[in-house]
This record gives structure tokens, sequence and C-alpha cells, in this order.
């Protein structure tokens, strides 16, 4: 009988001492803390993978695209909001992401954000989801652009989604006589291209218009102006050639 009891208490000193040391171990990360977690395999779903693709082709080469960006990281709390307003709008943004963020590839500063819609989006909680980002981004100053999951994607409709509207119009096009197939452009700059916004959109426009092989011709806004000049800006390079 003694025997058993030793056995019993010796028993159970093991038993609190295992207990124990589990218990430090979850506290302080260590011991089997690791075995709880595995891969969790792809960022990406099939159809944002290859919505990527689609979006490489059309904006790869004027943005630099991220994809499952935090929310948090893109737009941020306001300063001048009391404690608690502040924590409440930052709780409504930390746990949420954004499909795709396309940003400068100079300085990874972010220029607009994408969001991928399949059918899901049509949840009421979804919408309503929906609705508070589109809300919070418009607030922020930063553009969202969404498009609804497709088998086949056009790359030009995606281009002037996010282009369209920053370009209006050309001030001139010249166009073949027989096929009216476009053969340049002409930008006539006044005071107005000087400032910072405009400057921004004409060095797009050139961007644009290079990738898309259409040569551009600013001329400046002057009171008279040579024939000539503006003739050999135009076409002097292909006399050039045709002369030698």
């Amino acid at each position: 009988m003694k025997y058993l009891v030793i056995a019993l208490v010796i028993f159970g000193v093991i038993a609190i001492i295992s207990v124990a040391l589990k218990f430090l171990g979850l506290l302080t990360g260590r011991g089997k803390a690791p075995s709880y977690y595995e891969a969790k395999g792809g960022l990406l779903t099939p159809a944002e993978l290859k919505f990527l693709g689609v979006l490489d082709q059309v904006i790869g080469t004027h943005y630099r695209i991220m994809a499952q960006v935090r929310l948090a990281d893109v737009i941020k709390v306001k300063k001048g909001l009391d404690k608690s307003t502040r924590s409440s709008a930052f709780n409504r943004i930390k746990s949420k992401h954004l499909d795709f963020v396309a940003c400068d590839a100079t300085d990874l500063s972010v220029k607009f954000a994408i969001e991928l819609d399949d059918s899901s989006h049509n949840r009421p909680k979804r919408k309503e989801r929906d609705a508070f980002l589109e809300e919070a981004m418009q607030s922020a100053g930063v553009p969202l652009y969404r498009f609804p999951v497709k088998r086949e994607y056009d790359p030009q409709e995606i281009y002037n989604t996010f282009f369209g509207q920053k370009v209006k119009h050309l001030d001139f096009v010249a166009c073949d006589v027989t096929d009216l197939s476009v053969k340049f452009a002409i930008e006539l700059d006044d005071s107005s291209h000087n400032r910072p916004k405009r400057k921004e959109r004409d060095a797009f426009l050139e961007e644009a218009m290079e990738s898309a092989g259409v040569p551009l011709y600013r001329f400046p806004v002057k009171r008279e102006y040579d024939p000539q000049e503006i003739y050999n800006t135009i076409f002097g390079q292909k006399v050039e050639k045709l002369n030698g």
C-alpha cells in the first residue's frame, strides 16, 4: 500500500510538471507551438492569378503591381480624431485586403487599387464591405477600379478603364486620307502646360503614345508660326532618310 501511494504521488507530480511546462511553452512561444501551422499555398486564386497576368500585360510597363495588400498599408486614419473614433476607424480597415495595388515603379507610391469581383460580391455582407471600401478609398483620394471575373479579358478595355479618363482628347490627329488610319498626333501647349498636374498628364500622354507606337509632336503657342519649321519637325527625319 505504501509503495502504491508513493507511485501515485510521483505520477501526480510528473503530470503537474508536464502540464506546467506545456503551459509555459505556449506563453513563451516555444515548445509545440510551431506544430500548429502549415503552409497555406498560393497567395492568389486561379482567377486572380489569371487576371494578374492580364494586368502585367496592360500596365506592367507603367506600374509595379502588388497583390493581396493590406488596406491599412494603403490608407490610414486621419489625425486629429479622438482616441475612440481613431480606434473604431482603424478596426474597420485593419483586417481588409485589396486584391491588387498599382505602385510607381521608382518609389512604390500607391497610384490606384483594383478589386476583382466574383459571384461572392453579390452577397449582402460582401456588398456592405464593398460599399465601405469604395467610400474609404474615395475619402483617402486613392482611385479604386473594379472588374468582374471573366473567362477571357480584353486588354484594351482594361487599359481604357485605367487611362481613358486621364486623356480625354488630343488637340490634333493626322490620318491617312485613304483609310483614315492614324499616322501621328499633335499637341499645342499654352502656359497651362507648365502646371504640375498638366505636366503629369503630358508625361503620361507621351508615354502612352510611345507605348502604342503613335508619334506625338508638341508645339508651343505662338503669335506667328513658321510653316517650314513645323514641316521640318514632323517630316524632317523622313526627308533626310529619303535624300540619303
